[in-house]
């Protein structure tokens, strides 16, 4: 309620309900204590809550690829933010040699949406499955986060003839 409204409401109580002094200031008293009691709340309320700090949620958190998708296996993964704070991306490493790893959005902003692209060089890797890891530190609070790529290389025999009929 503005000042002149708070006025205009006093001298609108003066005139129609003939209050005397008295009931005047003892009501004119209990409006403003009352004023201070919401002002210095609603202070206290705003000085407790607490910003959440960042939580980041990788989409999706792991894959199985096949070697035969060439030498250079790459994915491009979301980075969520579920917080309330900025996110910011600090570094990927990765378990071996043969990852690396592109921050393509720095700061993810408050459930917003970001990027990182991982890559694998498949050369030298064993048959079976691999695993290569990748470890993403950023600012959240579940930080580190990993992410797993498992490679099956078993051999794809490129020699196989091809039957026509």
């Amino acid at each position: 309620m503005g000042e002149k409204a708070f006025i205009i409401f006093l001298m609108l109580l003066i005139h129609y309900w003939n209050f005397n002094m008295f009931k005047l200031v003892f009501f004119i008293f209990a409006i403003i204590l009352f004023y201070n009691n919401t002002d210095r709340a609603s202070f206290a309320n705003d000085k407790n809550q607490e910003t959440i700090p960042p939580v980041i949620e990788i989409k999706p958190d792991s894959f199985f690829v096949n070697i035969s998708e060439g030498r250079f296996i790459t994915r491009n993964i979301k980075v969520l933010n579920r917080g309330g704070e900025p996110l910011y991306i600090k570094s990927i490493t990765s378990s071996c040699q043969c990852g690396s790893s592109r921050i393509l959005s720095g700061k993810v902003e408050p459930l917003g949406i970001g990027k990182i692209q991982l890559s694998v060089n498949t050369d030298g890797l064993y048959d079976g499955n691999n695993i290569v890891e990748f470890v993403v530190n950023s600012t959240a609070r579940n930080s580190p986060t990993q992410i797993k790529f498992v490679i099956d290389t078993v051999s794809v025999d490129t020699n196989k003839t091809t039957i026509e009929k």
